[in-house]
C-alpha cells in the first residue's frame, strides 16, 4: 500500500473521528456553541472524507 492510500485511510478515519466528537459536542454544550461546532466539524468531515476517499480511490484504480 502507498503513502498517498494510507493518507487517504487516515484522512477518511479523522473525518469519523471528528464527527463523534461533534455529536458528543452537541449534547454538552450550550446552543451557540453546539451550532458553530457542528457547522465547523461536518464542514471538516466532509472535507476529509472525500479528499481521503479520492486519495485513496486514485490509488486502487492505478494498481488494478
Amino acid at each position: 500500500m502507498s503513502a498517498q492510500a494510507k493518507h487517504g485511510i487516515v484522512l477518511m478515519i479523522m473525518g469519523v473521528v471528528l464527527f463523534f466528537a461533534c455529536t458528543c459536542a452537541f449534547f454538552r454544550w450550550k446552543i451557540v456553541a453546539q451550532v458553530i461546532a457542528c457547522v465547523t466539524m461536518l464542514a471538516l468531515t466532509s472535507v476529509m472524507v472525500w479528499a481521503g476517499w479520492i486519495l485513496f480511490s486514485v490509488k486502487v484504480k492505478k494498481d488494478a
